[in-house]
């Protein structure tokens, strides 16, 4: 009996670590262009992985080893992989109805990044995660094409208290923006890197349409926004809805608390 127990002991363990394998998630990947405001183009590998229980990853070093796989299954040089967690507040515009729509909550999330040594060519881009304990997941990416998207200005960035505590941040849309909309499906994301003692701490963006050119933060969210942090970097990005393409306005930093005139 001790034997047999002995037996089953060790089939249930075993049992638990091929689950456990198969428990590792591609929760989402890109492949994209990226072009930023001062200037620097790179193309971007960019995922993020969870956990069994539909979880974020906590440690970068639960990741051994990555490999991205051109269209015909040339395996790509990467950068270094970096890693990034914080919490986070999502917006979106709903235009059907005219309305701003946030999260109540923070949401943890992370993910995983490195810059692609080769140009992008159309078709499927294969990658394969291996976990350090030895889990795997895999996951494909189609890139369409590269498209020429321009830059917001960040000069032209606006942001005032709106009279009711709550926020307005403006910007100009470029003129190309109109005849790229005709050929292309693209949106924004306006979004803020919040930091507190010199440290990256939290992220806020809000989804809306291309030509809209502002975001408005009601209150419960910039003093969501003002609890977490010290020091705030706005910026805008452009992107195609596939995901192959984006670019960065410059940043602009806020020092301080949001202004809000509920204060």
């Amino acid at each position: 009996m001790k034997t047999v127990r002995i037996f089953l002991l060790s089939w249930f363990v075993m049992l638990g670590g091929v689950g456990w394998a198969q428990a590792l998630d591609i929760v989402w990947m890109q492949v994209q262009h990226r072009q930023y405001g001062r200037g620097q183009e790179f193309n971007r590998l960019g995922f993020g992985l969870t956990d069994g229980g539909g979880r974020y990853l906590a440690d970068g070093g639960a990741v051994r080893r990555v490999e991205l796989l051109a269209p015909g299954g040339r395996p790509l040089s990467l950068s270094k992989l970096t890693f990034a967690a914080d919490v986070e507040i999502f917006g979106t515009y709903d235009a059907k109805n005219s309305r701003w729509r946030y999260t109540r909550t923070w949401q943890p999330e992370s993910w995983f990044s490195a810059n692609i040594a080769a140009a992008l060519t159309p078709g499927r881009y294969v990658l394969k995660v291996t976990a350090a304990d030895g889990a795997t997941a895999e996951s494909t990416f189609v890139f369409k094409r590269r498209v020429k998207l321009p830059v917001i200005d960040a000069a032209t960035f606006r942001i005032t208290p709106d009279g009711s505590g709550g926020l307005l941040w403006r910007w100009n849309v470029p003129d190309e923006l109109g005849a790229l909309s005709l050929t292309h499906r693209m949106r924004a994301r306006a979004a803020v890197d919040i930091y507190r003692g010199g440290r990256a701490v939290a992220y806020f963006s809000v989804i809306l349409p291309v030509h809209m050119g502002f975001v408005f933060v009601p209150r419960r969210v910039v003093e969501a926004l003002n609890r977490k942090g010290d020091r705030f970097i706005f910026k805008v990005a452009l992107e195609t809805r596939d995901k192959n393409n984006r670019t960065y306005s410059r940043p602009a930093v806020i020092k301080a608390k949001l202004p809000s005139s509920g204060d």
